[in-house]
């Protein structure tokens, strides 16, 4: 992600304002997260192993946001689209952790404009 589109996002956040372009953003990350998350479970899903339970709530944490971050997005688009849109961001324009972090806590406190 570009500095100055990080910027624009951070500026978004601090205004509590969210669009659909640091959404789809937020929903590529988090698809990468759940796919590590799910990989990590199953890699360690027999060596009885504490982690295997903290990737397991750690992909579950993450469905969670995604599903919070899609039905913001299903007023507008359908589902397919969203998935159409998600898979076609540039690997440049997805969100870091951090700021898709602030994004779900911001939709968590319901005090954000959707744009």
């Amino acid at each position: 992600m570009t500095k100055e589109k990080l910027q624009y996002y951070t500026q978004m956040l601090d205004d509590k304002q969210l669009n659909t372009e640091i959404l789809i953003s937020c929903l590529a990350n988090l698809e990468q997260r759940i796919s590590k998350a799910a990989y990590q479970r199953a890699k360690f899903k027999n060596s009885g192993m504490m982690s295997n339970e903290s990737h397991e709530y750690e992909m579950k944490q993450y469905m969670k946001y995604r599903t919070e971050i899609t039905n913001l997005l299903v007023s507008t688009y359908s589902k397919q689209d969203i998935k159409v849109l998600v898979s076609s961001i540039d690997k440049n324009d997805i969100a870091n952790n951090k700021l898709c972090d602030s994004v779900v806590k911001l939709i968590e406190s319901n005090e954000y404009q959707l744009l």
